[in-house]
């Protein structure tokens, strides 16, 4: 099975966290996704057989949880789960089903055929444990040599926790000493040792004194910080919105080809749709599966496929253009320099004429984000 989302269900359910996980999942199923329920993942027991289940999912793999996303993956990573790419989400970050189906959605793409879902009741108990995030782990051994609980041991030259519920409740010291801040309790009340996206566990002065007392050496200083990797890693997305400003920028000064090829390219389609689309496409998306509609009835794809899916039974061409008439301030500004006209203008206008093209006899109403020119 290539493609799965994963519905872990809250400990201690009341009717709000239910409703929305019930609702995920028939949205899920509406939109061809294979879904499996299951109880919570942090609480569940290590020997469940789930785990052995989870460990031949492969391909692309989505998991809502009632946790942050980093604890949710390595719960998951570290019971085998060896699927090519995960996404997790934070079921307590998400307004309503529909906005957590939305970023699933738009990330898990379904293989075309009927949804369905299983559920698997298992019971289980609260659990108090520590999640290895090995992105961040360098095997320096400061947990093991610090925990008088005997959770952590080296296994195949990696650290593991091999008794995760000797860990007494409540205690996240092994968190607070690791130097890559590598350690997550999902449960914890403070947001750096819980995983927290923009939060990263950081030895303070007093965490440093305490391993030394312990272990007789002093507390390891790395050469990077977790912090500088956080900052990296936002650096990387901004460049990447910066190159879409760019992009979206240009004038038709440019050549087309350079446009196509470097400043714009345009991902492959998978199955047939857009395999990445805008935020508020894949909301909408979602809106009309949940509304009824089917996987046949609502396709979302880019201009230069635009003919293979429109026809004598389309009824409806919505388009999202963030400056179709080329009029805003900045597009203005850039042409009124340059000269030429700018590029999101010109490929809406582009849009329109092929859709006019392959109509046939029909005319759809128009809708979108801007009077087409």
């Amino acid at each position: 099975m290539s493609e799965m989302l994963i519905v872990s269900r809250a400990l201690d359910a009341d009717d709000a966290s239910r409703r929305i996980e019930d609702q995920l999942v028939a949205l899920a199923v509406a939109g061809g996704a294979q879904v499996l329920v299951v109880p919570h993942i942090y609480h569940l027991a290590d020997g469940s057989a789930l785990w052995d289940e989870a460990q031949a999912l492969a391909g692309r793999v989505a998991v809502a949880a009632w946790m942050s996303p980093r604890p949710a993956e390595w719960t998951l990573r570290s019971h085998g789960l060896a699927a090519d790419e995960l996404l997790a989400v934070d079921l307590r970050e998400c307004e309503s089903a529909e906005m957590c189906w939305a970023a699933i959605a738009q990330w898990l793409i379904p293989g075309g055929a009927a949804g369905g879902a299983r559920e698997v009741a298992e019971a289980v108990e609260e659990r108090w444990y520590p999640v290895a995030d090995y992105s961040r782990c360098i095997g320096c051994g400061h947990c093991m040599q610090f925990c008088i609980f005997g959770v952590w041991a080296e296994d195949d030259g990696r650290v593991v926790a091999v008794a995760p519920d000797n860990c007494k409740a409540g205690c996240p010291a092994c968190a607070r000493i690791c130097p890559k801040g590598a350690i997550i309790f999902p449960m914890c009340d403070e947001p750096a040792i819980a995983g927290v996206p923009g939060t990263i566990m950081e030895p303070d002065d007093e965490a440093r004194h305490m391993y030394t007392e312990r272990v007789g050496v002093p507390h390891g200083v790395q050469e990077t910080s977790p912090v500088h990797d956080e900052i990296d890693s936002l650096i990387d997305e901004l460049d990447d919105m910066l190159d879409g400003m760019l992009a979206a920028s240009q004038t038709t000064l440019t050549p087309r080809p350079m446009m196509d090829w470097l400043l714009a390219p345009r991902s492959a389609p998978v199955n047939g749709r857009a395999k990445v689309a805008p935020l508020g496409l894949r909301r909408m998306e979602a809106t009309l599966r949940a509304a009824g509609f089917t996987a046949e009835d609502v396709v979302v794809v880019d201009d230069a496929h635009l003919h293979e899916v429109i026809g004598p039974k389309t009824r409806v061409v919505g388009v999202s253009a963030g400056e179709p008439c080329g009029l805003g301030m900045s597009s203005t500004t850039m042409t009124g320099v340059t000269g030429g006209a700018i590029y999101p203008h010109v490929m809406t206008r582009r849009l329109w004429y092929w859709a006019d093209r392959v109509r046939g006899s029909w005319r759809p109403t128009r809708t979108g984000s801007g009077q087409p020119a």
